[in-house]
């Protein structure tokens, strides 16, 4: 902008007499831009008229002007069409120095107090946990097919909704509608079918349906592998060395991160309603992980020229994080939420877990002696039963 400010997202404009703030004998009826932020932006014919002289050099001043202004300005008041700009609004771009952190107790801290400091660690970043879906910030989903292999692109017909599932099917796809746009079906190359996967199928109260593309049978096998190369388990087990630990879950995994306009194309999607193509990633696309964990490793392990988040293991959407002392475990929480708040990604509150001192993560248990198997992962081999003819054995055997 002319003033020095960044450019953001604007959100309306208004007429109001300005008057500079260190001449009040400079003054006009001038138009302002009102955008996402606690201030508004003064045009370039208003700052040509009020800094006649000091047009080249009057950032500063300028910004100082601007905060006058928009303390005094009352087109927020007025119930303009534009959102005004509200308390909440001003504290989501708030950096992370800027907030109130809580101090973090010397010594011992029992597990109650422990949960209590974390809880209040994380409402320090309401964002987080508001029930939106995020963006991840920086983290674009680019795919790309092999060459020569768009040949093998085939539209499908929509599937088949499966008897008893219409009205949990028509709700789903009520909430496509904000991530997924409808398209005219018009030259397409590929289209995927649209699946329904149930949970808790046999419990028609606990029972819930997830929509899925049938990416499988189109285009996993023919899209460009990414390069980036998964950490394995160990690699990951080896960073949780602490005392104490903390688990958060990343609300949707990657339908945080958004698929640009040439990539929309080859996820369309037949449903019962006509072709969508997403603005987010969807489930069943085989890159998907990697293009997530690729963003999360950056963001956990180097952002802005940050150094890495000590003790901080993630695997896609699982993150734990632990410290060798309760102050080192706030501090690396702390920083952990900063850098997912800061990226723009939110989180599922209800299957996080704070400040525990074993935790299971990656199919074991972890304390401070280390990591052992989860013993519910062996039960159906622990507990299986002898063998007693040929074919038990042989099924035996083949596990």
């Amino acid at each position: 902008m002319a003033d020095g400010t960044p450019s953001k997202s604007v959100r309306g404009w208004s007429e109001i007499i300005i008057t500079r703030a260190d001449k009040p004998d400079k003054t006009g009826l001038f138009s302002v831009v009102i955008v996402d932020g606690p201030h508004v932006l003064l045009g370039r014919p208003a700052l040509q008229a009020l800094w006649p002289e000091e047009y080249n050099s009057l950032a500063e001043v300028a910004k100082q002007s601007i905060k006058a202004i928009c303390k005094s300005c009352c087109v927020c008041d007025k119930g303009a069409a534009t959102t005004p700009v509200t308390d909440a609004a001003t504290d989501a771009a708030t950096p992370h120095t800027q907030r109130s952190i809580p101090s973090f107790p010397s010594g011992d801290v029992t597990q109650e107090e422990g949960e209590a400091l974390c809880l209040k660690v994380c409402d320090v970043y309401p964002e987080l946990f508001d029930g939106k879906l995020g963006l991840f910030k920086g983290v674009e989903a680019n795919l790309h097919l092999k060459p020569g292999y768009e040949k093998h692109l085939r539209v499908m017909p929509p599937a088949k909704v499966p008897y008893g599932l219409e009205d949990e099917v028509n709700v789903e796809l009520e909430k496509m509608k904000d991530t997924w746009v409808s398209v005219d079906g018009i030259g397409l190359k590929v289209a995927s079918q649209l699946v329904s996967v149930v949970k808790n199928k046999n419990d028609k109260n606990k029972r819930s349906v997830r929509l899925c593309g049938n990416y499988k049978r189109t285009i996993n096998d023919l899209l460009e592998d990414e390069p980036y190369q998964f950490p394995t388990c160990n690699e990951q087990l080896e960073k949780l060395k602490g005392e104490y630990y903390s688990c958060v879950d990343v609300k949707g995994a990657y339908t945080q991160v958004a698929v640009p306009p040439p990539s929309r194309s080859i996820l369309t999607v037949a449903t019962p309603r006509g072709y969508m193509e997403p603005t987010r990633m969807p489930f069943g696309v085989k890159t998907a992980p990697k293009i997530f964990q690729e963003g999360m490793d950056k963001l956990i392990h180097g952002m802005d020229g940050k150094a890495p988040i000590p003790s901080t293991a993630c695997v896609v959407d699982d993150i734990c994080v632990t410290g060798s002392t309760p102050q080192a475990h706030f501090e690396n929480l702390t920083e952990l939420l900063s850098r997912l708040h800061a990226a723009g990604l939110k989180l599922n509150k209800e299957k996080c877990k704070f400040y525990q001192t074993s935790v299971k993560f990656l199919g074991k248990i972890i304390d401070k002696d280390g990591q052992r198997v989860d013993p519910s992962h062996v039960d159906a081999i622990v507990n299986m039963p002898e063998p007693s003819n040929k074919k038990s054995c042989s099924l035996f055997w083949d596990i």
